[in-house]
């Protein structure tokens, strides 16, 4: 059971949500905690590490190398294609 003073929520949402959209209210939610856990992250102390050399990122010709030898370009472009097709039905890729 609810008590006078715990509706307070959602008399806030409903000023800031039209009434012909109350599902909207849902949105302003996800900002408020999305905004919460950005501060909780921004003020959080995370210990500093150091990566060793086998670790570390390669250069752009290595990841070039690898994209091109695997046919990566034509995989993420065929990946692609069938995200469009799914989204009409006329594209069978």
């Amino acid at each position: 059971m609810s008590t006078p003073g715990s509706d307070w929520l959602l008399k806030v949402l409903s000023r800031l949500t039209p009434p012909a959209l109350p599902w909207a209210s849902v949105c302003w939610i996800f900002c408020i905690f999305t905004l919460a856990m950005i501060a909780v992250l921004f003020f959080s102390r995370f210990p500093r590490v150091e990566l060793t050399v086998d670790e570390q990122a390669g250069s752009l010709k290595t990841y070039r190398s690898v994209w091109q030898a695997h046919g990566l370009g034509l995989l993420s472009l065929r990946f692609c294609l069938r995200g469009i097709g799914k989204g009409d039905g006329r594209l069978d890729v």
